[in-house]
């Protein structure tokens, strides 16, 4: 007979624990205490990467305690859909360097809430670890889910390093920088923090229980996995899972709520599923972004710092034939309505000329659009595909970077600012020969042999192409094809970024 699955007992729905998960929970939690201080015999008790919890009572006595590279924090999750529960559970243990004594600190509470907490003296160090292992245990297994968090020599008391970091501004503040205006204003707009934590707010993250520059990868996979378990209960109609894995994806990536149903958050359509998988696109850009924020001891201007962590070579576009060219192709390519063009700029990422593919042929300069806030994410790091974990039936045309030869096509994917300013791209994409289809097909990434890249053909495009500096440019206005596609626009992915080279930037309202 095959072994139970652990199962919650308030709804007895499944509560199936993740590999890393269940692992830790079967560990005895007094025998891996034994174990850990009969083989540190003498521990070495260093500063922590951890920052203490803000509710812990004179919290800048304490440290959390690390031992070697163990942290002592944990930070929990529990959604259940059906049970109507969205919590979290967070522990620590705490040490006092003046007593060299010690405490395991727990807070708990719903989502969104700043929840209660408990703060129990300990008698030894052993005594603290076998408290707070057994605690973490006994929540793994009542169907608590572990959200890993990767910490970093730069992480210190929230309230402490908030102070230096305003200092830090204020400093750089007032220093002048070596940069063009135009640029100065593009690297001021798509740095904006407030603009950046609003944009964590929107989708729907809840930073005030995980920190998004602490979320660590393997907790974004897990949640990857668990939307490509869900994707194919979907497809196969097994209704019966989609509680159980919309609870678990939840559970990796704490949605603040409030004091809603949960029931109504049930993830059923491969629609949702798609929405959610952008959302941890977006995270993964907002996560370099919040990141990249983070000002350095260096003596320049803060607009310089946060230009060079970008590592490009960001230019206003003064030749007048490329900016009519581009001009040109915004304005064929836009149906219904003509957007301001306040800025191009020319683009060359560190390392990305040498990278790109050049014996396949057939450059095209194409569309990419997407939110201000995920512009340092992508400048700093290039166009990225989706990673395996990800469901391929998440993407009408398999996992890839996805290109536009209208301008219409791509703004939809665009989202400004307070102030209504937009960014756009244009790429040059080596297309070869593209492997051309008239509907979706979420394998089309296993291209025919003597293909290049997939044109999912649409029912109107361009009328011909141009040539500007070796490149190829859509021209004309849209004209209706042959094509039986229900997609109206034509799109072009490629699925190697080494096919890809960011070119242009405008910013346009």
């Amino acid at each position: 007979m095959p072994p139970k699955k652990n199962q919650n007992k308030r709804s007895g729905k499944d509560r199936s624990l993740s590999p890393q998960t269940a692992s830790d929970a079967k560990q005895d939690p007094v025998k891996k205490v034994k174990d850990e201080v009969q083989d540190l015999q003498a521990p070495v008790i260093v500063k922590s990467k951890c920052p203490v919890d803000m509710q812990v009572p004179g919290a800048s006595s304490y440290q959390v305690l690390q031992i070697g590279d163990t942290v002592y924090s944990f930070t929990l999750n529990q959604t259940n859909c059906g049970a109507n529960n969205n919590k979290f559970y967070l522990g620590q243990i705490l040490y006092n360097p003046t007593d060299q004594k010690f405490r395991t600190f727990y807070k708990w509470g719903r989502v969104g809430t700043p929840g209660q907490n408990s703060n129990i003296p300990q008698n030894s160090l052993e005594k603290a670890i076998q408290d707070y292992q057994k605690k973490k245990n006994d929540k793994i297994k009542g169907g608590y889910t572990e959200i890993f968090i990767k910490y970093g020599d730069d992480d210190k008391n929230d309230e402490e390093e908030e102070q230096k970091q305003q200092q830090k501004l204020e400093d750089k503040e007032r220093k002048q920088s070596k940069l063009s205006e135009a640029v100065q204003i593009m690297i001021n707009e798509i740095f904006d923090s407030k603009m950046i934590q609003n944009s964590i707010k929107d989708i729907g993250f809840d930073q005030k229980k995980m920190p998004l520059g602490k979320l660590a990868e393997q907790t974004i996979k897990q949640a990857y996995l668990v939307l490509n378990e869900l994707m194919e209960a979907i497809k196969n109609n097994e209704t019966s899972q989609f509680e159980r894995l919309s609870s678990s994806f939840y559970s990796y990536i704490p949605h603040d709520f409030g004091f809603q149903k949960m029931s109504h958050f049930i993830l059923r359509s491969e629609e949702q599923v798609k929405q959610k998988l952008e959302m941890l696109q977006n995270l993964e850009d907002l996560k370099i972004a919040t990141n990249l924020l983070k000002l350095t001891d260096t003596e320049e201007a803060i607009i310089d710092e946060n230009y060079k962590k970008l590592k490009s070579n960001i230019e206003v576009v003064k030749d007048q034939d490329t900016r009519n060219m581009i001009i040109n192709y915004i304005n064929e390519g836009s149906t219904y309505r003509q957007p301001q063009v306040l800025e191009i700029y020319e683009v060359n990422r560190e390392g990305e000329d040498e990278r790109y593919t050049k014996d396949i042929g057939n450059d095209t300069l194409l569309w990419h659009g997407s939110r201000i806030s995920n512009f340092v994410g992508i400048l700093s790091q290039g166009l990225r595909i989706a990673p395996p974990e990800a469901p391929v039936s998440g993407y009408n045309y398999g996992k890839g970077i996805y290109l536009a030869d209208m301008f219409d096509k791509s703004r939809s994917y665009c989202q400004g600012n307070s102030q209504g300013v937009n960014y756009i791209m244009l790429i040059q994409a080596a297309l070869g020969n593209p492997n051309r289809i008239e509907r979706t097909d979420y394998n089309a990434s296993n291209l025919p042999q003597g293909t290049n890249s997939c044109w999912g053909w649409g029912t109107f495009g361009p009328e011909q192409f141009i040539t500007h500096n070796g490149v190829k440019v859509p021209h004309g206005k849209p004209v209706t094809t042959q094509s039986k596609n229900y997609m109206t626009h034509n799109e072009f992915i490629i699925y190697k970024v080494e096919q890809a080279k960011i070119k242009y930037l405008i910013r346009f309202k």
